[in-house]
């Protein structure tokens, strides 16, 4: 016995929302993500010396450490 399908529902009876109601999207937040094998440590310093203390983005790094590293 075949399950019938249901039918769309005319364009006419969807709800249109009411953006006026939504929140405001909140502001936009910078990220720079670096990413580096083992040996990377000295390229990462290289990037983010001259970066001012007062840099205007989040800075996140992900370094591969070998694993013979301490921990």
């Amino acid at each position: 016995m075949a399950i019938p399908e249901a039918a769309p529902a005319p364009e006419d009876e969807l709800p249109t929302p009411d953006l006026s109601t939504q929140p405001p999207l909140p502001p936009t937040f910078p990220i720079v993500a670096i990413a580096a094998s083992a040996g990377g440590l000295q390229a990462i310093s290289r990037v983010l010396s001259p970066l001012p203390v007062n840099f205007p983005a989040a800075v996140v790094i992900v370094q591969h450490l070998s694993p013979n590293a301490g921990a």
